[in-house]
Formats: C-alpha cells, structure tokens, sequence
C-alpha cells in the first residue's frame, strides 16, 4: 500500500507539470501569433501610408487651372479606383507617362480612393517664416459687394507678421507694408516693437476680434482693385507659425478663388486604413516667392 501511495504522488506531480507546461506553450503560442499579427498590421499599415502619400506625390505636378475646372461647382469629385485614379489625374494635367499606379502594390485585399474638394474657413493652412500666404487680385473682375475675409491664429503663443500690398498703377509698382503680432491665449504678450527683426521696422497696432483666439481681417476686394490698384496682398510671418483660413462673404463675386483646393488620398491594405492630405493653393493664392523680398530687391520694393 505504501508503494502505491508514492506511485500515485509522483503520477499527480507528473500531470501538474505537463498541465502548468501546457499552459505556458498555449501562452507562448498565442503571445507569437499575437505579435506575428500585430508586425503583419504594421507592415500593412505602413504599405498603405506609402501608397496614399505616393498618391498624393502625382497632384504635385498638377495644373492648378485645370483642378478648378474640375472641381466646378461640386463639393468635392472623387475616385474609388486605380483606374478612376488615373483618370483623374489625366483631367487635372498631369502627364500620363508619369502615372505608374502599381496594381500589387499590396499583398491581398486592398483599395484606394481619391477625394478633392475647396477648403472652408475651418481648414486652417499654416505659414512659417520664409513662407507667404497671397491674395492675387491681378485681372480680378468684381461685381457687388466682395469682401474676403481672412483668419488668423497664432500657432504659439505669438506671431508677428507683415501685410504687403502691391499696387500696380499702370505700370508703376509700388507697396505697402504693415507689421502685426497677434497672441494665442495670454501667456505670452506681443512685443512692443520688432526692431531686431528684419524687414521691418517698427509693429503697427491694430484692433482684434479675440473671440475663440481668432482674428478677423476683412479686406474689401472691390476697393482693393478699383480705387488702389492692388494687385497683391502677401501676408508674411517673420516670427513664429501662423494658421489662416480665408472665407468670401458673398459667393461668386470675383473670378478669383481664394480658398485652398484639399487634397484626400487614402488606401487600404488588408484592413489596415491610412489616409494622408495636403493642400494646394487656388488660382487666387497664387504670387511671388518670398526670394523677391529678402534676395534679390535690398529694399524688399517688388519692382520689375
């Protein structure tokens, strides 16, 4: 009896083991199938970001003009294919032996789909120094009342920019620059002055509209390129990053689009969603490079 007892004891400890070894296999099983999984998402989620900004890479070459036509009076014009893709961007200029939308770009299931459509005044494009935001009135047709209304944050805590107008006077150019700094929250106050900082010499105040830290500049376009002869308005930061959105009170007065052209790309690689965008600037958004300012004029003065 006492044989048997012992031989039962070492059958138990035996059985324990092979269940506690059980469970640690089955735990490490599912541990490496769990991560195998989670590198195989990762894996499609990166082939699918790559897919959606190469997308985007194409509407680079992209005719500004041609995206307007386009667009037209829609909302927003999509393509839910490579092929639609294709077409797409066959209609908006690019070249079409530059398309080269690799059909396997992902292993599996997968899809891609293209949105474009014109920001509004919640999308903010945001301008750093060296950057220029432009309002291009140059063969600017208005009709009624047309004022443009911009806004401005301050990405930081402040921004300090200029407005440069650019006036043409039948073949005399001339400009006219302001200096602004516009605070984010009152953490930090604006200068009293930007001396030390080049181009300008001295910060112009101005009244803000501080609701919701948002500033309201409104220019009316009608006044601009009738009685001065505007045929620019540049806003330029020189300190800080400053977010801006433009908005037109009253539709379709002016042959101008001033609101940036949004650009969706997104792909889908077995499940794993990824999307980027960027924006292109409208036919009213276009001017000059800030080069012209700080290169090539020592005045800054735009002078052909």
């Amino acid at each position: 009896m006492r044989n048997k007892y012992f031989k039962a004891q070492a059958l138990a400890l035996v059985m324990i083991v092979l269940v506690v070894a059980s469970v640690i296999g089955v735990s490490l099983f599912s541990r490496l199938s769990k991560d195998k999984q989670a590198s195989l998402d990762e894996q499609d989620s990166s082939i699918a970001l790559s897919q959606s900004d190469a997308t985007l890479d194409f509407f680079v070459g992209a005719s500004i003009d041609s995206i307007e036509e386009v667009l037209g009076t829609e909302d927003v014009r999509t393509a839910n294919d490579s092929a639609e893709i294709k077409e797409l961007l066959g209609l908006v200029g690019v070249d079409e032996d530059s398309i080269t939308v690799d059909e396997s770009w992902c292993e599996g299931e997968n899809s891609m789909s293209v949105s474009l459509e014109y920001s509004d005044y919640t999308d903010y494009i945001e301008f750093s120094e060296g950057s220029v935001a432009v309002i291009n009135l140059e063969g600017g047709s208005v009709e009624g009342e047309c004022i443009l209304k911009v806004r401005l944050k301050a990405v930081e805590s402040t921004a300090v920019f200029i407005i440069q107008r650019v006036f043409d006077d039948e073949g005399t150019v001339t400009e006219e620059v302001d200096g602004y700094c516009i605070q984010s929250g009152t953490e930090e106050a604006c200068p009293s002055d930007i001396e030390d900082v080049e181009y300008e010499s001295s910060l112009s105040s101005i009244s803000w509209d501080l609701s919701e830290d948002v500033h309201y500049i409104d220019f009316n376009l009608g006044d601009e390129i009738n009685n001065d002869d505007t045929v620019e308005i540049r806003i330029m930061p020189i300190k800080g990053t400053l977010a801006l959105s433009n908005e037109l009170e009253q539709e379709d007065c002016i042959n101008k689009q001033f609101n940036y052209i949004k650009i969706t790309a997104e792909a889908n690689c077995n499940n794993s969603y990824r999307g980027e965008q960027m924006y292109l600037p409208g036919s009213g958004c276009l001017g000059y490079s800030t080069l012209f300012d700080y290169g090539i004029y020592d005045s800054g003065l735009f002078t052909p």
